[in-house]
């Protein structure tokens, strides 16, 4: 199928990734990788890379954990 996904977009785990499986992105439900780790089925994604047409995903709230003003 010919998703149109792209980096930013949010969405859901439908199975665990280990580190690939189902999440449903934009309301589509597609194939996609963990950029690290595995992620538990039901976790919030966002999508942050796409290469070679694997969507690498990372849990929503990992993303903000330096806006406290500390250096990566």
């Amino acid at each position: 199928s010919d998703v149109k996904v792209s980096v930013g977009d949010e969405g859901k785990t439908i199975t665990r990734l280990a580190p690939m499986g189902q999440a449903v992105i934009e309301g589509e439900s597609i194939e996609v990788k963990a950029l690290e780790g595995m992620i538990d089925s039901n976790v919030e994604v966002v999508v942050v890379m796409i290469d070679d047409n694997k969507i690498y995903v990372k849990p929503k709230e990992n993303i903000f954990i330096c806006s406290n003003g500390d250096t990566p």
